[in-house]
């Protein structure tokens, strides 16, 4: 009897630990995978948004092996929990890119104890927790965040040197295409009177401000919106006047955050003729990459001031 004891105890143990090999295989968190990764396979990247993906594949191409956590434009990041497989993957990356500034903490939450590299926009471009999060509409942001996930790929596959400045290079052609037609509308409206605007929300701040725009929208309206309490009467009675009044020269409306307020603020902006630039947060499934969209955007912009 005592025998029998032992060799189920013996044959239990021997379960659990085959249990824990194959488990720790699957997730590759025992960092063999992660070593081998560095060393002959692609690099394993996890991006905690889509905004940030088209970067992390324009750069690294052939050499990463990409993962993206959140990809759906109706999720909201800040109170996104990211399941298992979210986790592994995050957690077994070789290069972690985030927002950072507290829009994505949650794939912040364990960086660092598996030794990955966190490349994250708020760090490269200076921003903290508590100013504006919504770093791929800023042209300061875009960049370092590009330079920095280009050293780390260095860092890793200096190897492939050559390869990824190659690639670096060839996106930053492309961002000083995209801050060039910036430059030029700021010029213009500069020359006359600098176009103020109102939004719904502060999602686009960084690009508006890039290409020369004022943001008049009433203080205790964005405060609250950034609280996630509702706007005083008075507020909203002021955001319509500057619609009304056509103190505001253009409307910026995050569709993505759509309800019976901003809707109503929509129908006062189209009751005023006031030029409506609708927008996301994630960048919509139909672009291809992130400087692609921003284009877009910018020839939204465009057509608002002139109209």
């Amino acid at each position: 009897m005592i025998r029998s004891h032992r060799a189920r105890g013996v044959q239990l143990i021997s379960l659990i630990t085959v249990l824990v090999a194959v488990v720790c295989v699957l997730l590759a968190g025992c960092g063999v995978a992660r070593s081998q990764s560095s060393a002959t396979g692609k690099l394993r990247v996890a991006v905690s948004i889509n905004q940030w993906s088209s970067i992390a594949r324009d750069i690294g191409g052939d050499h990463v092996e990409l993962t993206t956590i959140l990809t759906n434009p109706n999720v909201d990041a800040h109170g996104f929990e990211p399941q298992v497989a979210d986790v592994a993957a995050l957690d077994t990356a070789d290069i972690e890119m985030v927002n950072g500034a507290g829009y994505d903490e949650w794939a912040t939450r364990s960086v660092r104890k598996s030794g990955e590299i966190l490349v994250s926009a708020a760090q490269s471009a200076g921003v903290h927790v508590g100013q504006n999060p919504h770093l791929w509409f800023n042209a300061h942001a875009r960049t370092m965040m590009a330079r920095d996930y280009t050293a780390a790929l260095t860092r890793l596959r200096p190897s492939a040197r050559q390869y990824f400045d190659r690639r670096y290079h060839q996106w930053l052609v492309r961002e000083q295409k995209l801050e060039n037609r910036m430059n030029a509308l700021r010029r213009a409206t500069e020359a006359g009177s600098q176009p103020d605007y109102v939004a719904t929300e502060a999602v686009a701040w960084y690009l508006a401000r890039d290409i020369g725009l004022h943001d008049i929208t009433p203080t205790g309206y964005t405060q609250a919106i950034q609280n996630d309490s509702e706007p005083a009467p008075s507020d909203l009675a002021s955001f319509r006047h500057l619609l009304a009044s056509h103190r505001a020269r253009l409307m910026i409306l995050n569709t993505q955050e759509e309800n019976s307020m901003t809707r109503s603020l929509e129908a006062a902006a189209q009751q005023s003729r006031t030029p409506i630039i609708r927008l996301t947060e994630s960048m919509p499934p139909r672009y291809s990459d992130l400087l692609t969209w921003m284009n877009s955007l910018v020839t939204q912009f465009e057509d608002a001031v002139k109209s």
